[in-house]
Parts: structure tokens; C-alpha cells; sequence
């Protein structure tokens, strides 16, 4: 019998790479923005991957609170994975006080699934093993890469999908199918996300001029402004908060929240949040990645794919 998520509790547990005092996003990051406001309870542990420079956090993704632990603690690899162990434990079982008759226990790479899987039917819960990334080369210590490796392999044999003896196989797709991480495919799949998304769907909440044109499947968010001079072609969606002067939006165009165009005339592209075009350039079939700024005059259309906070001068 299947339960619904809105009778499980899930405690989701992850090893995280800080940056600038601040955890980097990453696969765990869409986990938890999938499961909140959809299970009876969501808590994560989120465990510093290398030291013990920034703090444990832990809780409610809407309200985290943070653990800090002795850096001295985290110089050693080997006795920081042993402290790592100890915490995981720890929170584990503070989890499983919780009167609840469904429990999830989510670990996003081997380090952190360890425990769980091992302990997975002493403590009655539901293990999952969610693997993104193993790495054949993480220590170049031979003995921790081993131990590592060890790691995967337990959290993958004892893992509820396996252990069940749920079947793994494939099935051959004979329509078609495009692989996104490839820049050309992820224009492509745009193209057909704005070709399948319902007529109704393409609401004008924005401020637009009189003067311009805004024809066909066209969605504008709320706080973007249109100025007279533009002309959008769709199917097309701008952002919320954008600002668009003097420029022709083309069919196929996807404008990320907080950009600015001027000038330009774009077509088939997905242009990312808070992106800043200023100037006379025709872009067809480009990606330009968030922050990124394209300023200076150019005849002839350009293709680019622009990494984030990026600045080319034409």
C-alpha cells in the first residue's frame, strides 16, 4: 500500500561545499525545494564536506539553526569523517523520537548514507540512497578512497530499492529524446516547453507602453516594463521585473526575472536572471548565463554561451 507524502516525515541528509560563508547549491537543493509544504515534516542536516570551518546546519529548511564545532576537529580527514558518523547518529535518532508511523530517511551522497543504511531495519526506517556524486578519484589518499568506495557500495547494496527487490532495467524510447545538458538540445527543448504550455497560461501582468507589439503566445511578469518601441513575437516569456527598451523579441525566447534588454534583437535563446543587454547585437540560438552583461555596438548576429556573472565587451 502506498503512502502519501503528507504522512511522512523526512529527515534529509547531506554533505555541502561552503562558499563564502554560505552552503553552494546543488542536487540537494532541488530535493528539498520538491518536498517542502508536501510532507507531514521536512529536516535536513546539511554536514561541512571538508572541515569544520563553517558550522552544521540543521532543522526546517524555513528555519535552520546552526552547530559549530571545533575546527581542530576537522583537520584530520580521517577523524573528521569519524565526528561525521557521530553527528549523523546523533540527529538520526533525535529524528526518530518523533511519534510518526512513516519515516524517510534521505541521503544525498555515500558519506552521509552510510549510517542509515547500515542501521536501516534496527531503527524501522526507509533509507533512500540518493547518489550524485561519486567520484573515482575523491582522495588521493589510497586508504580513504577505499573507505570511500566502501561507503557507496554499502549505501547502494542496502538501500530500500535494491533491498525490496525492486527490478532495474531499461526500456527502449522510440519517440524522440534530447540530451539538455548539451547547449543546442536545452534551446531545442525551450523551444517545445513554450510550444506545449497552454494559450491560457500567457498572462501580460506587466506595464506595457502604448505603441508596442506584442503578438502571438506572450506571458509578462509582473514589475516588467515594455517600452513603446518593442515588439515581442511569440511564443515568448519574460521574467518578472525585467525592463525592456527599443528591442524585438523573436519566437522561442525564454528572459530570466531582473534582466534588462536595449537595443538588441533576440531569437531562440534562454536568457537567464538579472542579465544585462544594452546594445545594437542580433542574438539567435544563444544562452546567456545569470548576471551576465553584453555591451558595446555589433553588426551581424552573434551565438554565445556565456557562463555566469559574465561580462563580454563586443
Amino acid at each position: 500500500m502506498s503512502t502519501s507524502l503528507q504522512n511522512i516525515d523526512i529527515l534529509l541528509i547531506t554533505h555541502v561545499v561552503f562558499n563564502k560563508n554560505l552552503p553552494t547549491a546543488g542536487p540537494y537543493s532541488s530535493v528539498i525545494k520538491s518536498l517542502q509544504n508536501k510532507t507531514k515534516s521536512l529536516r535536513v542536516l546539511e554536514i561541512p564536506l571538508y572541515n569544520f570551518d563553517e558550522p552544521i546546519i540543521y532543522g526546517d529548511p524555513l528555519s535552520l539553526s546552526k552547530l559549530k564545532i571545533s575546527k581542530f576537529l576537522g583537520i584530520v580527514p580521517p577523524i573528521k569523517y569519524v565526528i561525521d558518523i557521530i553527528i549523523t547518529i546523533f540527529f538520526l535518532l533525535k529524528f526518530l523520537i518523533q511519534k510518526s508511523k512513516h519515516k524517510v530517511v534521505i541521503s544525498i551522497d555515500p558519506l552521509s548514507a552510510i549510517i542509515p543504511s547500515i542501521f536501516r531495519r534496527i531503527l524501522n526506517i526507509k533509507s533512500i540512497f540518493y547518489c550524485v556524486d561519486f567520484n573515482e578519484n575523491r582522495f588521493k589518499n589510497k586508504i580513504l578512497q577505499r573507505l570511500y568506495e566502501g561507503a557507496d557500495k554499502i549505501s547502494s547494496i542496502h538501500s530500500d530499492f535494491l533491498k525490496n527487490n525492486l527490478k532495474v532495467g531499461y526500456k527502449e524510447i522510440t519517440g524522440w529524446w534530447r540530451d539538455t545538458g548539451k547547449p543546442e538540445d536545452l534551446i531545442i527543448a525551450n523551444q517545445l516547453l513554450l510550444e506545449e504550455i497552454p494559450a491560457e497560461n500567457f498572462k501580460i501582468e506587466g506595464k506595457v507602453e502604448d505603441g508596442a507589439v506584442i503578438s502571438n503566445k506572450v506571458r509578462i511578469g509582473v514589475g516588467t516594463t515594455i517600452n513603446k518601441n518593442v515588439k515581442i513575437f511569440g511564443p515568448a516569456l519574460i521574467g518578472e521585473n525585467c525592463s525592456l527598451e527599443d528591442c524585438v523579441i523573436n519566437p522561442n525566447t525564454t528572459i530570466g526575472v531582473g534582466s534588462t534588454i536595449k537595443n538588441a534583437e533576440i531569437k531562440d535563446s534562454i536568457i537567464l536572471n538579472k542579465c544585462n543587454i544594452s546594445c545594437d547585437i542580433k542574438l539567435a540560438g544563444s544562452i546567456i548565463g545569470s548576471g551576465a552583461t553584453v555591451i558595446k555596438n555589433e553588426s551581424g548576429r552573434q551565438k554565445m554561451v556565456l557562463g555566469e556573472n559574465t561580462l563580454i565587451e563586443i
